[in-house]
């Protein structure tokens, strides 16, 4: 239903130039509201002030910090004076300040002292709550991580012990004895989980620090090892290849962090072509280039091309198939740069076909000194699962979609593809279940799976020898050098090579679909944030009897104690010394003295207010509605600086609906000043 309002906010701030109160119309508009009005009606609340108490509003608000200054100066508290009396002061014995380095060690010792975590976990009779945290390796002082990650644990389980989870069955747990390790190392371990118990006892996170479980406990590892057998009998454990920096010169593999880029290292980069086949499943797509067809690649390794299991495309490329012809009769001789080697299939006396990204044409053309003519355009998701000629030793093999490494920055945008040999060859190879080929040893020379490259050095005559033999197979098309960064080994300073190695790996296919399952469980709490808004004035200036200071009193104790305890798992410290300077005494459920935050529970719903009347809930929530109406033309007035505070302005209200029209017309007559409408608002009418 349409609903008419507007707002005219009236400014009590003083004009200099007609030293009189002056009005200003802010709002005066229609608009649909949840707010349910029929017909017409007009109010106005409001009190008649004396114009000298509208004078210089503005000049006594800006002198405040500088009398406050002066008072300080001539050692005058800014609460002192005549009026001191007339302003009831918040009383109370919590700190102003957090002092945390003072505070926190001795609310740690009232914790200890009262042995609350023991009692907490003792009195709780909920059900069990386990958390899995593995302990720290015993290596030296706790760092930021530590920090990290034991509190954020501890939010959880200070949280659970507010939900009433019940402490593990001490009886059940037996005593941890150490295990008996080289008598050196045991020592060190020991000495360094005192140090690091003793920090995370300052962190203030509470575990039953007298009952530690250690890796080095021989119960704890029989556990691991039960543990991974039920892994292997379940056929989680298996043996695998996974490719790995490896250092030739050192024989060993390397993490990314003991690699170095040195400047001008110069590799031995190929431009080499692998004869495609025919697919009958693609409907002859190609089958007018075939057999004269290959697929271009690009490598600055040729050694790994006895690894080759596959040729990746971008499936978001278009491809060309062009037909290469010369443009002189001694292509070698026409080239500027004598550095560069062409190959024989450019010498040959057919004309062949490749396939090649269409961007790439134009660089391709300049380099290898031919003119490509297009002859046919395709995808590259059209040439998957074409099959091609390895170019060594004939087997067919596929053409797959690779990942977004593929572009048309260099190379001829297909990605020769050696699972063995690179990390992203090695996940597209897991993808097509490609076979995992790496025929390098330690040395970095090639093993008897290399066939006739058996015992050469991969980075040297081994890399020569693959050139060589590709050319003597019409499969090169250009040898060039590439100036690029390569990883070098930071200790011996030669360079590294990508290559996989046996390694043991996990699955978790087996318990993926349980771990998924379990994530989903998982809610945020709260969903969003939240925002109190509350009177300050009438809690500075109103009688300690008043109704108006008595109901903001009553909700901001509740919120005081639901919100002290809703932080406690996050900020103990804090939490603990607000409940130890509250100003009353809070029994859980009318019985138990909660002298202590974690002993009073997490805050459950009040039964008595859950019960107010529907009809009342509605209500309030059309004022909220209206509020948050009356807010908008506010700050519209403070931001066009006609007001500075709420507290300077008054709201006229139009309604259409007779019956909330009296239900608001009662509240800015309440006799109860609590009830009134303008301290909803936050306005002086």
């Amino acid at each position: 239903m349409a609903m008419q309002t507007s707002h005219t906010v009236m400014s009590l701030r003083s004009c200099s130039s007609f030293r009189k109160a002056s009005s200003f119309s802010l709002i005066d508009f229609q608009r649909r509201s949840a707010i349910e009005l029929s017909s017409l009606f007009y109010f106005t609340y409001g009190h008649i002030y004396p114009r000298s108490a509208f004078c210089s509003q503005s000049k006594r608000r800006s002198r405040g910090p500088v009398m406050a200054a002066k008072k300080d100066s001539k050692g005058t508290k800014q609460g002192d004076g005549k009026y001191k009396h007339t302003v009831d002061l918040p009383k109370t014995t919590f700190g102003m300040r957090a002092n945390s380095a003072v505070r926190e060690p001795e609310i740690q010792k009232l914790w200890d002292e009262n042995q609350v975590f023991k009692k907490v976990a003792e009195k709780n009779t909920g059900g069990s709550f386990v958390l899995h945290d593995g302990p720290p390796y015993a290596n030296g002082d706790l760092h930021m991580g530590h920090a990290l990650n034991k509190i954020i644990k501890d939010i959880i389980n200070r949280y659970k012990l507010l939900q009433n989870c019940k402490s593990l069955d001490q009886d059940a747990r037996k005593g941890l004895t150490p295990l008996k390790l080289r008598a050196k190392a045991a020592k060190f371990a020991k000495a360094t989980v005192k140090a690091q118990m003793a920090s995370f006892k300052r962190f203030g996170v509470w575990a039953d620090w007298d009952n530690p479980y250690l890796t080095l406990d021989p119960e704890y590892e029989a556990a691991q090892i039960e543990v991974f057998g039920q892994m292997v009998f379940k056929g989680y454990i298996y043996r695998g290849r996974k490719p790995v920096h490896w250092s030739p010169s050192s024989r060993t593999a390397l993490a990314e962090a003991e690699l170095e880029y040195p400047e001008g290292h110069v590799s031995k980069s190929m431009y080499a072509v692998f004869k495609l086949l025919n697919t009958p499943a693609k409907d002859g797509l190609l089958d007018e280039f075939l057999p004269k067809l290959s697929l271009a690649v690009w490598t600055t390794t040729p050694w790994t091309i006895p690894a080759n299991a596959a040729v990746a495309v971008n499936p978001k490329l278009q491809y060309v198939i062009v037909e290469v012809l010369p443009v002189s009769s001694d292509i070698a001789s026409s080239s500027e740069d004598k550095n560069r080697r062409f190959g024989n299939v450019l010498k040959a006396d057919e004309t062949p076909f490749f396939i090649v990204a269409a961007d790439l044409v134009p660089t391709l053309e300049a380099k290898w000194n031919v003119k490509l003519v297009v002859k046919k355009t395709v995808l590259g998701s059209d040439l998957e699962n074409y099959r091609y000629a390895h170019p060594i030793n004939g087997q067919e093999c596929p053409v797959v979609i690779g990942g977004d490494y593929i572009t048309t920055e260099s190379g001829t945008g297909l990605v020769h593809t050696a699972p063995g040999h690179g990390q992203d060859d090695y996940i597209t190879g897991l993808k097509y279940g490609l076979p995992i080929i790496s025929p390098v040893d330690d040395e970095g020379k090639f093993t008897e799976e290399a066939g006739i490259f058996s015992g050469l050095d991969v980075l040297g005559d081994g890399n020569a020898a693959v050139i060589n033999h590709l050319d003597e197979r019409l499969s090169i098309v250009m040898v060039e050098p590439y100036k690029h960064k390569y990883p070098y080994d930071w200790r011996t300073k030669k360079p590294t090579i990508f290559r996989a190695t046996a390694q043991w790996f996990a699955s978790v296919e087996g318990f993926r679909e349980a771990a998924m399952d379990a994530i989903n469980q998982v809610t945020w709490t709260p969903s969003q944030s939240t925002f109190i808004d509350f009177d300050m004035l009438t809690l500075y200036i109103r009688g300690a009897s008043s109704f108006t200071r008595r109901s903001c009193q009553t909700v901001l104790a509740v919120h005081l104690l639901s919100i002290s305890r809703v932080i406690a798992p996050i900020l103990p410290h804090l939490a603990e010394d607000v409940w130890q300077n509250l100003p009353f005494e809070y029994n859980i459920g009318n019985a138990d003295l909660a002298k202590f935050v974690f002993e009073s529970k997490w805050p459950e719903a009040n039964e008595r207010w859950l019960a107010f009347p529907e009809e009342e809930i509605d209500f309030w929530g059309k004022i909220l509605e209206l509020r948050t109406e009356v807010n908008k033309a506010l700050e519209s007035a403070r931001t066009g600086k006609l007001i500075g505070s709420s507290l300077e302005a008054k709201v006229y209200l139009h309604s259409a609906d007779d019956k909330l029209a009296v239900r608001l017309r009662n509240m800015c007559e309440a006799k109860v000043d609590a009830d009134s409408l303008h301290r909803i608002f936050i306005t002086s009418q």
